[in-house]
């Protein structure tokens, strides 16, 4: 069996996943960042002036006393991409959520309660400051515990990802470990993402241990070898050269490899929306993306 993993949590240490003070007293909603969707301010503003971003959405002052912002990735993003893969994927497969909070999936979705060990791990905060997630929790998907509640085979991704075209080629690889990484802003630097490898639970169980044995320690390696993010970093810093990665011709493409007007190729199977749009409120030029995500 296949295993179509995502997680959904709420990451505490984030600024803006609960609001952020202001001077008034009231707080103003802060939409999640994650460190590779940020750029420079000098770059976001020529962008902006080119219309190649749209305009931030204005900040909402809340109230003191209101409940916090949503969180933004929600169950409803979960149950749509869940429907998407049974569309674009004839593979038998299984469409599983690790969460801290079950409520809100379908009944196409197969629910995870966040293991106790993964969230020790996500409560260690990213090097790359308050701005960014912590994903460390996803690493314990490496770990021989993980084979108890997880298929043969794993695809793990985010949950801001599209599949657009048959994923049977993405699936069928034997390798134990199959990483990918976005071509355009990465380059021949080798690096693994953190948000779409393929994997057999228990393969590289290391990646797991050595990381719990001392994390502090891990992290600042990791960091100290040049790679960025958090569980992206140290899956760099353990498999990168080691491991095979798909290719440009695998059909796995990141929103940002897709030029301004993100203009799907022919041979897109799935696209990754590592950049300030998600699928579900997309802003951009490409029709193609209401017609998948939304199904109109």
């Amino acid at each position: 069996m296949l295993d179509i993993l995502v997680w959904v949590w709420h990451d505490p240490h984030l600024q803006g996943s609960r609001g952020t003070r202001s001077r008034a007293g009231g707080v103003v909603a802060v939409p999640q960042l994650r460190y590779d969707l940020v750029i420079s301010g000098r770059r976001a503003r020529k962008m902006l002036a080119a219309g190649k971003i749209p305009p931030p959405p204005p900040k909402q002052r809340l109230p003191p006393g209101a409940p916090s912002p949503p969180r933004y990735f929600q169950p409803a993003h979960v149950n749509r991409l869940a429907e998407l893969f049974r569309q674009h994927l004839p593979v038998p497969h299984r469409f599983v959520c690790v969460a801290d909070e079950p409520d809100g999936f379908s009944e196409h979705v197969h629910v995870i309660k966040t293991p106790d060990a993964a969230l020790a791990a996500g409560a260690l905060r990213s090097p790359e400051g308050n701005r960014f997630p912590s994903c460390y929790r996803r690493l314990w998907a490496q770990s021989a515990e993980a084979k108890e509640y997880l298929s043969e085979r794993v695809l793990l991704g985010d949950i801001d990802m599209v599949p657009v075209r048959d994923m049977t080629p993405i699936v069928s690889r034997d390798e134990p470990f199959v990483g990918w990484r976005p071509f355009r802003d990465w380059g021949r630097k080798m690096r693994i993402g953190g948000g779409l490898y393929l994997f057999t639970p228990g393969a590289h169980a290391h990646v797991w241990t050595d990381f719990m044995k001392n994390p502090t320690a891990a992290i600042a390696n990791a960091s100290a070898a040049g790679f960025r993010g958090s569980d992206q970093a140290w899956l760099s810093y353990k498999l990168a050269e080691k491991v095979p990665v798909y290719g440009r011709d695998s059909g796995l493409y990141s929103i940002r490899d897709l030029g301004a007007d993100h203009k799907l190729p022919a041979d897109a199977r799935l696209v990754q929306f590592n950049g300030p749009d998600k699928p579900w409120s997309y802003r951009g030029r490409a029709g193609w993306v209401a017609q998948h995500w939304d199904g109109r």
